[in-house]
This record gives structure tokens, C-alpha cells and sequence, in this order.
């Protein structure tokens, strides 16, 4: 959370962006609007700058699915993932899936959990730590320690939030 003013500040860079066309369509500009209009609990102003962005690099995609799931907007940031999966000519990355695999296992909607472990497998994602502790939580929320556990003690290394997890997890059970 950004402390008191950033966000009037934040608009005011906004306003200059839109003044200046070179910066509208440079997507890590809005790609930081985004985030900044997320991380200050607007995240409908975000999504609008989502919707401006002519062009799309996966950093802005990543930007407005880590808001949307940070936010609590979990139906959200799966419909956002599966548009980015289905119409864009992007592949996700593991920045994307550490985004997309908390917001699965909140979406009551998405029921399928564990097809994502199948799907980061397929894109090859499935040795990147940030990606393991992500579905080492997702396992875990779900009832499925074994796997959380299985995911944790193959982990070629292991962070402090690898360990939390872990931790964690087994308060779930």
C-alpha cells in the first residue's frame, strides 16, 4: 500500500502521460500505471489503463492479473488469464502463473485447480520456485498437503516463502 498522496501524485504522472502521446503507447508506462493505480486499491482505474493500452507486452497482462488477485478480484484475474491464454499471442510466464494460481484457488468458478499444476508443467514452468510456491499454496488450500509436500521436497531450492508455505500449509489440514 502506498502511503497518503501517492495516488493523487500517481494521477497527476497519469495526466501527463495521456498530454504526451510518445509515453501513451509505450506499454511498461502503463504497464506502471497499472500497478500504481492496483496498489493504491483502484482497481478499476487499472483496468481502464489495461483497456487504453494499444499494446499489450505479457509485463502489462502480468501487472493487471497480480492486481486483480492482490484486490481480492479472483473471477476476474482467471477471465483476464484465460483471455490472455486464448487471444493474445502472448505466452505466460512464471510471473503470470505466480498471479493466476492464487486467484484459481479463490474463483469459485474455477473448479478445475489442479489442471493448472498440468498447465505450468506443459509450459515448462514447473521448476521455477516462484511457481512452486504458488502451487505448493494452491495444493495446500485445497486439501492436498501430499502434494504441497511432494512439490516442496523436490524443490531444487528453497526460500523463506518456500518454508512459510510449507508451514502454512499444514495449518490448513
Amino acid at each position: 500500500m502506498f502511503p497518503f498522496g501517492v495516488l493523487d501524485l500517481g494521477k497527476e504522472i497519469h495526466a501527463y502521460v495521456i498530454r504526451n502521446d510518445d509515453f501513451v503507447w509505450n506499454s511498461f508506462v502503463a504497464s506502471a500505471l497499472v500497478d500504481m493505480y492496483c496498489n493504491c486499491k483502484q482497481v478499476i482505474s487499472g483496468r481502464r489503463v489495461f483497456d487504453g493500452a494499444q499494446d499489450r507486452k505479457l509485463g502489462l497482462w502480468n501487472a493487471m492479473l497480480a492486481g486483480y488477485t492482490q484486490n481480492g478480484f479472483y473471477t476476474e484475474a482467471v477471465m483476464l488469464f484465460m483471455k490472455l491464454v486464448v487471444v493474445s499471442d502472448l505466452f505466460p510466464n512464471p510471473t503470470t502463473m505466480a498471479s493466476v494460481l492464487p486467484a484459481c484457488v479463490h474463483c469459485e468458478a474455477f473448479a478445475d485447480k489442479e489442471a493448472m499444476h498440468g498447465y505450468v508443467l506443459k509450459l515448462g514452468l514447473g521448476r521455477d520456485r516462484y511457481v512452486q510456491n504458488a502451487l505448493m499454496d494452491l495444493y495446500s488450500r485445497i486439501g492436498q498437503i501430499e502434494n504441497s509436500k511432494y512439490i516442496f521436497d523436490n524443490m531444487a531450492s528453497k526460500d523463506i516463502v518456500s518454508w512459510n508455505t510449507m508451514i502454512t500449509g499444514y495449518l490448513w489440514v
